[in-house]
């Protein structure tokens, strides 16, 4: 069933068909045109006719995009989040979240005041998220359109919690994307942009059925000028900075093939491939002219996530596209985390350094260069 809000449109994937967008047809005059008014027929030069004809509509011909990675703003369960101390969690990078087209990110908790935990967080190492409703202000007041609810925290709190979460979202007039089958369409001018969701969970679309991915991308296909992925799989921590061919583990669970993934999507019509969950930075790749950014790394961690080491490093991705989803040129703004996880600009532009080395051992003969200040330039053939 299908309802918009603030530009956005979410279609339910089963049973629907769209068709891609036509080309307005130009109607050109020669020395005289014919013009009927009243039943009269009356015979006008060219530049009268052309002066009756209402202005033509530029056409968009470049969009910018930008991305972060994971982000779990005030994800203490057991405590009750104080707002009030929360309000400059994102003043540290109001620049780098500055201007584009489209904001997207990956919210890795849950948006609900239900109580009960699906997880049994009595055990060592289980960790149950839950942010009190009224963070997502925050995020709305830092320019997000879009985020992706497809991660292994959004069901922390059962299908109640994950309901919440997207009717928080959606009321707040922030797009939730990643619910199982269904395809979200973000209006930017004449483009119609597709953005869908993946994780390695059954309750999400999922990685590892690569079938049903590619549907989903050819669906949108039919519809969209522009189709965005959002994918969070990929084994986790300060280890898992490399991208091989080959399934993912992490602690026995199946995190999927992200390298196999991203460019069999891209072959189905994809245009850009945002990566999160290894809580890295990940190695970027310039394939079939599109661009795949493996990992964005922490974005917000707000004492959920750790911030040791590599795990504070982050980038927000920045990606201009055509009209037609070719990567064009990019930025890397370089990020990192302080002490309680937010975020700030990172003048030492460590993240930069990082995936310059990442980027030539997984990737050496891509057709990229990312330049010392971060700029993402395809290479010149």
């Amino acid at each position: 069933m299908p309802w918009g809000l603030g530009g956005l449109t979410i279609i339910a994937s089963l049973g629907i068909l769209g068709f891609r967008h036509y080309q307005r047809q130009q109607v050109s005059f020669s020395s005289t045109s014919v013009v009927i008014s009243n039943s009269t027929l009356t015979t006008i030069t060219t530049d009268a006719a052309k002066a009756t004809l209402p202005a033509p509509q530029t056409k968009t011909t470049v969009i910018t995009l930008k991305a972060v990675g994971d982000m779990a703003p005030g994800t203490r369960y057991s405590k009750t989040p104080q707002v009030e101390q929360k309000m400059q969690m994102f003043a540290g990078v109001e620049g780098q979240l500055g201007w584009s087209d489209l904001l997207i990110g990956n919210l890795e908790t849950t948006l609900t005041n239900h109580p009960y935990a699906a997880k049994d967080i009595s055990r060592p190492n289980v960790f149950a998220f839950r942010t009190a409703p009224s963070y997502v202000n925050l995020l709305k007041d830092a320019g997000f359109q879009a985020l992706s609810i497809a991660n292994n925290h959004t069901f922390d709190y059962g299908p109640t919690g994950f309901q919440d979460t997207q009717a928080t979202l959606t009321d707040t007039g922030i797009a939730p994307i990643g619910v199982k089958n269904q395809i979200h369409y973000h209006q930017h001018k004449d483009l119609t942009v597709a953005l869908i969701g993946f994780s390695t969970y059954q309750y999400h679309n999922t990685v590892q059925d690569l079938n049903a991915a590619v549907a989903l991308v050819k669906e949108a296909d039919a519809k969209a000028d522009i189709i965005v992925i959002s994918v969070h799989a990929g084994a986790e921590g300060t280890g898992a900075n490399r991208v091989r061919p080959g399934t993912e583990w992490f602690f026995g669970e199946n995190r999927g093939d992200l390298h196999k993934f991203s460019r069999t999507l891209i072959d189905a019509g994809a245009d850009l491939i945002v990566g999160h969950g290894p809580h890295v930075l990940r190695a970027v790749e310039l394939y079939q002219g599109r661009l795949i950014a493996y990992s964005l790394g922490n974005f917000v961690a707000d004492g959920a996530l750790s911030v040791a080491s590599t795990l504070a490093e982050s980038v927000v991705l920045e990606v201009s596209m055509s009209s037609e989803g070719r990567f064009l040129k990019g930025k890397l703004h370089p990020v990192r985390l302080n002490g309680q996880g937010f975020p700030f600009y990172d003048a030492t532009g460590t993240a930069i350094k990082r995936m310059q080395q990442l980027t030539q051992r997984d990737f050496p003969e891509t057709p990229l260069t990312i330049q010392a200040d971060g700029q993402l330039l395809p290479k010149t053939l």
